[in-house]
């Protein structure tokens, strides 16, 4: 069986969330987190704050201490990243998406949080049109 040379690896497209699309501005979160409209259910709370200039939507994934150990925090925060780039990635809105994990997230399986994410979104949605 032959060995690819070193600069013919076979590099498949990456299907992780790219790092300029995760907002990570502590000034800017802060703001989101007093300014922003805010949508809820019983594992997450969604603030949604449009952006002010051109660039494509952000979004941030926050998981409190009380939440559980830092285990369970990073394992919440990957589902919830997956959640948002495979179902949910909304580009080409030009908001700022802030997805706060409650206590209840800890406990839910995949699809559930899933739900809850996407009960979130069309709620924050259908909330514009009728504003």
């Amino acid at each position: 069986m032959e060995t690819p040379d070193r600069g013919e690896v076979n590099r498949q497209r990456s299907e992780k969330l790219p790092r300029s699309r995760i907002l990570r501005r502590r000034s800017v979160l802060r703001k989101i987190r007093t300014e922003a409209r805010r949508r809820a259910n019983r594992c997450m709370v969604l603030l949604v704050e449009p952006c002010t200039d051109e660039r494509q939507s952000q979004a941030a994934f926050l998981t409190p201490k009380r939440i559980g150990s830092a285990h369970v925090r990073n394992r919440l925060r990957r589902q919830m990243r997956e959640i948002y780039r495979r179902y949910l990635d909304i580009g080409a809105e030009n908001r700022f998406w802030v997805w706060l994990a409650r206590t209840g997230a800890a406990q839910s399986s995949f699809a559930e949080l899933k739900e809850a994410m996407l009960q979130l979104c069309e709620a924050q949605k259908s909330s514009r049109r009728r504003a």
